[in-house]
């Protein structure tokens, strides 16, 4: 019973961090296969896009003992995703699993290309555990204790962000002997010291692979990361050594303290305009079109939100206090996104303002070239009191006779005959 309250506390810990990233409509608890064995696939997928996740969370009690423990949690979680990966991927029949808010689906193999597996270790007090395992297949699994999974689900808390750090870490260390040693010097104790050569002898052999270690905790390890622009340095990849110790304690601390950092924290508040807008106004009455513009604002990283965000309370702070009949209108590209922003007098009819912004939306292609196939509308009266919003995917030119209608609008309108050009330049690290 004990230890199947400690599973279902371990479940718990991952679901309730991926459901607070605003990932609850594509996050899979205890999925099974539905219309099989109905047997569970893993503890936890993650179905985002062309992006699938793997989790297996164990939660085993750790006493003291490094070789029980591993094999208790780092093989068992390996296996475990191993057949996970195999069902879900290269099952003879259709494998269908349910979401806890949505009727049973099919997982299609062909619409994911960027996978990634993980085994989160909840178990305290380890003082040392290998970055990564292998699969049967030879697929590389990221180890993660429960501090390092806190720290890339808080801290990389959009898919982009996590699918770059995860697919960094695993060019990384895929090839490599990695041990992190995340606890302070005073609790590497004897017996520790003991079962870490003990282990050591029995699971790495430098002439074969390179063996590293990390003193420092996954945080630190992230630090390096996002201070060496989104790469780890370049020795931790290197070839020339068959062994090296990297001592990054602090590195974390250090990298919070830095000004620009300091800056980019500040301005990142600006991103959240775009996670909240889709919590409060898109997924509050869920549909395929609603799904599909919640993925492509979810698909962009923190800076990206950040830039839209940006710009929409520019837009506002330009026209708050105006009154009267007014649209003031801004728009630009963000990714593979045609992004327009409008925000309108607050004594306007709804309906006068839906007509607008239906042919806003279409003008903005329009007048674009067509050369985005997406576009995105996101408007707001000056009180900030309702919010409207738009969208349109696999844009096509429109017919000669459309086309004709939607200038007359836009001519009648006075839209498009002059437009300003202001160019913005954004860093993600700003230097004041």
């Amino acid at each position: 019973m004990e230890a199947q309250d400690k599973g279902l506390q371990g479940e718990e810990f991952v679901n309730e961090l991926a459901y607070s990233s605003l990932l609850k409509f594509w996050c899979y608890p205890g999925p099974k296969d539905e219309r099989g064995d109905k047997k569970e696939i893993a503890d936890l997928l993650i179905l985002f896009k062309n992006t699938l996740l793997i989790l297996s969370v164990k939660n085993y009690e750790f006493k003291g003992q490094y070789d029980r423990y591993f094999r208790r949690t780092l093989d068992k979680a390996a296996s475990q995703i191993y057949g996970a990966e195999r069902k879900l991927l290269a099952s003879k029949h259709e494998v269908f699993i349910k979401h806890p808010d949505r009727e049973q689906e099919q997982v299609i193999p062909a619409d994911y290309t960027a996978i990634h597996r993980i085994i989160v270790n909840l178990g305290e007090s380890v003082q040392f555990y290998p970055s990564g395992s292998l699969t049967k297949a030879g697929k590389f699994v990221h180890v993660l204790d429960k501090e390092a999974f806190k720290a890339i689900m808080q801290e990389l808390d959009t898919i982009p962000d996590l699918v770059n750090y995860l697919q960094e870490r695993e060019r990384v260390f895929t090839d490599k002997d990695v041990l992190i040693l995340p606890g302070e010097e005073h609790l590497f104790d004897n017996n520790t010291g003991k079962q870490f050569f003990k282990y050591s002898a029995e699971n790495r052999n430098p002439a074969e692979k390179t063996s590293i270690l990390i003193s420092g905790t996954e945080y630190d390890l992230l630090a390096k990361y996002l201070e060496n622009d989104k790469k780890f340095p370049e020795l931790f990849s290197s070839s020339e050594y068959n062994g090296a110790w990297f001592d990054i304690d602090g590195a974390w601390d250090f990298y919070q303290k830095r000004e620009e950092v300091i800056l980019k924290r500040k301005h990142d508040r600006y991103s959240y305009f775009v996670d909240e807008f889709v919590r409060n106004e898109i997924l509050v009455d869920v549909n395929d079109l609603r799904l599909d513009l919640a993925k492509e604002l979810l698909s962009l990283t923190r800076f990206e939100r950040r830039i839209i965000g940006q710009g929409f309370f520019g837009l506002f702070e330009e026209n708050k206090h105006k009154s009267g009949w007014y649209m003031a209108r801004r728009h630009g590209k963000v990714a593979d996104l045609l992004v327009s922003f409008i925000i309108y007098g607050s004594d306007m009819k709804p309906e006068v303002v839906d007509t607008m912004l239906e042919v806003a939306l279409q003008g903005y292609s329009s007048f674009e070239g067509y050369q985005t196939s997406k576009s995105i509308l996101i408007a707001a009266n000056n009180w900030l009191t309702q919010f409207k919003f738009g969208y349109m995917q696999d844009i096509k030119v429109l017919g000669e006779e459309e086309e004709m209608h939607l200038r007359h609008d836009l001519d009648k309108l006075g839209w498009f005959k002059s437009p300003q050009i202001k160019h913005y330049s954004l860093k993600e690290y700003p230097d004041s």
